[in-house]
């Protein structure tokens, strides 16, 4: 419509409150000087001033045409809104300046807010009229007209409730633009509409007629017909229990009806998952990963997103990994991808149907022609490091982690003071807020609401039999079965708790007695257990779904307390699927369990389960040897695991089998397996055809397997064959395995170091960044100071950030105090933050204890959190232990990923040094008793200091029925020890 406003051209109202005030120019210049901007921002300061624009709302510049200098501004305004999309580039930095210094100059009396307020609204729309249509033409596209009839277009699109007003004001538009304009115009106005995504058919696609134009556009018949992909419309999805929001609890006194969900609180959170759904709403495909535990709202909060998502968005909620895996393909733009617990189709034991999806994925994210797709995701912490763990050589993960990191919207346990108050004012408009409020403890609001309290008060109170269900399906549960607990293995497990008198009192029928004190619900939300069927129509229970909360709950509770032996030997029960027996045979495994671990794994291959197997047989590779992982790794091959074909084929290989080690990389080559290739590759070079090997590892390389041609290279190196070697590294590192030269040096540093510094040489030739580093490290490792000082200067020399900085920290080791620092310092301000943290270690060992910390609190400020934990052990050595604490637990409540405990870690390990072992172990038990069971060994170790050998071994013993990875090996030699010693 048209308006009195300044910015005149035609305002844009959506259901939602949301206004667009559109400015349209066929073609506008960026400059300083007066003219192209500088008319639009002269209107656009004056909303500003008169308070039009509000949060959300939009100051829109449509252009026909987009010249470099505008596209490069447009995609700096859309950064700088978007949070994920990373730091400007130097192009857009200078672009905001152009501007800012514009808008200085025609609105000088605008203050900071003003000027943020209107960059936040301010976007730059290119129609995109189809220059190339527009020369079959002869005549240019009359601008304005083009320009307004795809803004109408655009509400059609954006909002349904509003596509019926829209839709006149099109009608309306095409016959009086044919009334006074040339068939031309006419065509024009047909490239403008196939652009927004409107076919014309008929009259309407071949005459020169505004009224057939018009005619098409009322019968509503021109949107191009797609066929729905997976999924139902948005506006059809009515159930939120159906995409597993949880349940509230049932209100004690209801006076009128209430919503099936309680009055939603819009929190911190929000906020930033509104910023994610704002671009999918603006044509982009997008992701977000709610990242919480259970119970926090993750759930609730994309549900109340997706209402705002018109017609003709869809949702699709896959049941399993492999329903998502077939019908990826299928999705169409406008579709929202709901994958609640994200772990259940990415984390899975299938590693490589995880990466299968998780490529397909990114692939759908990048894919224009698909867009825009919006995938909503929720996880717990759990996970969170298990699907984006710190970049290392042995990720098995690495699609996955492309997909999701700097993805995750934290959601906090608690509501904040803000939210509080929200729900104050909620509270007497729905009473199951009001109770909330009244009775969750330290603003546990959510977790309230889903019914925690009530399901652990029925645990708690449960009679014998009932609590050692829960016991068992808890247990379960925290070991890694799967969400479906059988109910024969329920049945069996469960008297494991008991003691021999309760077992021969059980009554006949005591385990539906179980059930039905379980089942129930609990005020509104699901009872401790519910029955899970096998098919949606199948007449039977498949078993039975331990509820969230209570697993939760499991976990944080029963994490130091192994299974007893029977609850092992139920898991053999014949309905038990095989991956659940994988899963409790690694469990067991882990616990020192090793009979019932045989056992079960020998049982879950039996069953045919691959994956799982095959994890085991690395838990036995790791803990003893290949020799005794073998066995499983042959059957997880023979059950088709890939990685353990190509493992079997590479022992067999060693022995000299060749012929045997072939099939069984020929197993596991499907043309796109790096390691099959190189296994086969490397059979074709002992047997003296190297161009096949070439051909193969050619192979390897263009399916990605540049790390895997890299381990061949190191192999390769140490059975002499040099020059195949360096060749291959040479080839891994041109494929973007940047690491592969430095792999081959590290293989020689033992047994011959001139070839090691030769390989880095030629690494630092072929122009490799991190050459230097490792050629100082090498110099440094083989105590040749000659070289050291040498490589040093070169780095010197080269100006190399992070060479600066390895140099810098090798010459204050060697004394060069004022030099290093020098060099620190230069690394610094080349963009290496990590190189102060060397320079405040310098100045504590130098006694200057305030510049250190100085050094510290500016690497804080900066964003580097672990400057956090050096000051907290800097005034833990200076004996302020509040001090250090207080920092300790500032820098647990930052959400860096792997975690917060360093900071204790740390402080601990200073007060061990000085023969505080009390204090030390009160820091470390805290840890345990927050769930990081880890820190049990670390107890070990400050007992050991102690002299208390006793009381470390009983630690380890807990940390091995906590299934802490090391307790077993630490207690091995702990005790070996001990008996020399005795």
């Amino acid at each position: 419509m048209e308006t009195d406003d300044p910015t005149d051209d035609i305002l844009c109202e959506c259901a939602s409150g949301r206004r667009a005030w559109v400015q349209a120019k066929h073609d506008v210049t960026v400059g300083t000087a007066g003219g192209g901007l500088a008319p639009i921002l002269v209107q656009w300061a004056e909303m500003i001033r008169r308070g039009s624009v509000q949060h959300g709302d939009g100051l829109v510049l449509a252009v026909a045409r987009l010249p470099g200098p505008l596209e490069v501004l447009r995609s700096a305004l859309n950064r700088r809104r978007d949070p994920h999309s990373g730091a400007l580039t130097a192009k857009q930095h200078k672009a905001l300046q152009v501007l800012t210094t514009q808008l200085v100059r025609v609105a000088p009396d605008l203050d900071e807010d003003a000027k943020r307020q209107l960059f936040d609204a301010a976007v730059i729309w290119h129609v995109g009229a189809g220059d190339a249509e527009n020369a079959k033409i002869g005549k240019p596209v009359h601008g304005r007209e083009a320009q307004l009839g795809a803004a109408l277009l655009g509400a059609v699109l954006a909002d349904a409730k509003v596509a019926p007003q829209a839709m006149a004001e099109l009608t309306a538009a095409a016959r009086t633009f044919a009334s006074r304009r040339s068939g031309a115009d006419i065509a024009t106005w047909r490239v403008v509409l196939q652009a927004a995504g409107f076919e014309l058919t008929g009259e309407a696609a071949h005459q020169s007629s505004g009224d057939a134009v018009a005619q098409q556009l009322a019968t509503r018949e021109a949107a191009i017909e797609v066929q729905p992909g997976p999924g139902q419309l948005v506006s059809e999805v009515h159930d939120p229990f159906a995409l597993e929001v949880h349940e509230a609890i049932r209100a004690p006194v209801i006076t009128s009806p209430l919503a099936r969900l309680p009055i939603y609180i819009r929190r911190q959170h929000d906020g930033d998952l509104e910023k994610v759904v704002d671009l999918a709403l603006a044509g982009q495909s997008e992701i977000a990963v709610l990242l919480g535990n259970s119970s926090t709202g993750k759930t609730r909060s994309a549900w109340e997103q997706i209402q705002r998502l018109p017609t003709p968005w869809r949702l699709w909620h896959p049941a399993f990994p492999d329903e998502l895996l077939a019908k990826l393909s299928g999705i169409t733009p406008h579709t929202v991808l709901w994958l609640n617990e994200l772990h259940r189709y990415i984390c899975t034991d299938d590693i490589r149907r995880d990466e299968t999806i998780a490529g397909r994925l990114l692939e759908m994210l990048r894919d224009s022609s698909r867009a825009p797709v919006l995938i909503l995701g929720t996880l717990w912490h759990e996970y969170r490091l298990r699907v984006a763990p710190a970049e290392s050589l042995n990720d098995v993960r690495p699609q996955v982690r492309a997909l999701v990191s700097e993805h995750f919207i934290p959601v906090p346990e608690t509501f904040g003071q803000t939210e509080l108050q929200l729900l104050a004012d909620a509270a007497s408009q729905d009473p199951r807020l009001a109770e909330a409020q009244t009775k969750a403890e330290q603003g546990h609001i959510t977790q309230y609401l889903a019914g925690g309290p009530a399901q652990v008060e029925r645990y708690l109170t449960a009679d014998p039999s009932a609590r050692a269900v829960l016991h068992a399906a808890m247990d379960a549960r925290r070991l890694g079965w799967g969400p479906t607990l059988p109910t024969a293995f329920l049945v069996h497990a469960a008297q494991a708790y008991l003691t021999e008198l309760q077992q021969d009192n059980l009554p006949g029928d005591w385990f539906d007695r179980a059930l039905g004190y379980l089942l129930p619900m609990c005020r509104g939300a699901r009872g401790p257990l519910s029955r899970v069927r096998a098919e949606p129509r199948a007449a039977s229970e498949a078993g039975y779904k331990l509820v969230d909360y209570l697993e939760q709950y499991g976990k944080q509770n029963r994490s130091e307390l192994c299974p007893p032996d029977q609850f092992w030997l139920a898991a053999l029960c014949g309905d038990v699927a095989s991956r659940d027996q994988a899963a409790m045979a690694r469990a067991a495994y882990e616990r020192d369990r090793i009979e019932a671990a045989h056992q079960l794994a020998s049982a879950a291959a039996a069953g045919g389960n691959a994956a799982g197997v095959a994890a085991f047989a690395a838990l036995i590779d790791r803990d003893e040897d290949r020799e005794a992982a073998l066995p499983y790794f042959r059957r997880a091959a023979e059950n088709g695991d890939a990685r353990s074909q190509v493992t079997v084929g590479v022992w067999h290989e060693d022995k000299g089998e060749w012929d045997t080690a072939e099939a069984w990389y020929a197993r596991a080559n499907d043309g796109k397996n790096p390691l099959a290739l190189v296994g086969l590759a490397s059979l074709e070079s002992l047997r003296g055809h190297p161009e096949k090997a070439e051909q193969l590892y050619e192979q390897a390389l263009s399916a990605g397997g540049a790390k895997a041609v890299e381990h061949q290279a190191r192999h390769l190196a140490t059975q002499g064959a040099h020059d195949l070697a360096l060749s291959l590294a040479d080839r891994s590192y041109a494929n973007g395995n940047t690491e592969a030269l430095t792999g081959l040096a590290w293989t020689y540093i033992s047994t011959d170091a001139d070839r090691a510094f030769a390989v880095m040489e030629h690494a630092l030739k072929l122009g490799f960044r991190g050459a230097i580093n490792e050629l100082i490290i090498l110099a440094t490792t083989t105590k040749n100071r000659e070289l050291t000082v040498a490589y040093c200067h070169l780095a010197e020399q080269l100006g190399n950030p992070d060479g600066l900085r390895v140099a810098g920290t090798i010459l204050l080791r060697d004394g060069a105090e004022r030099r290093g620092a020098g060099l620190l310092w230069r690394a610094f301000n080349g963009g290496v933050p990590w190189a102060l943290f060397e320079l405040g270690t310098l100045r504590e060992k130098q006694g200057c204890t305030r510049k250190a910390r100085r050094i510290y609190r500016r690497l804080a400020m900066m964003g580097e959190t672990y400057a956090i934990v050096e000051l907290a052990k800097s005034y833990e050595r200076a004996g302020d232990h509040a001090t250090a604490e207080k920092l300790a637990e500032e820098f647990e409540r930052d959400p860096h990923p792997g975690g917060g405990d360093a900071g204790w870690e740390a402080i601990a390990e200073i007060r061990q040094e000085r023969g505080d072992f009390r204090g030390a172990e009160a820091l470390l038990q805290r840890l345990v008793a927050a769930g990081k069971k880890r820190a049990l060994t670390m107890i070990s170790d400050v007992r050991l200091g102690a002299g208390d050998t006793a009381g470390a071994i009983d630690i380890l013993r807990r940390a091995i029925d906590s299934g802490v990875p090391s307790a077993k090996t630490s207690l091995a030699k702990l005790e070996a020890t001990a008996n020399d010693i005795g």
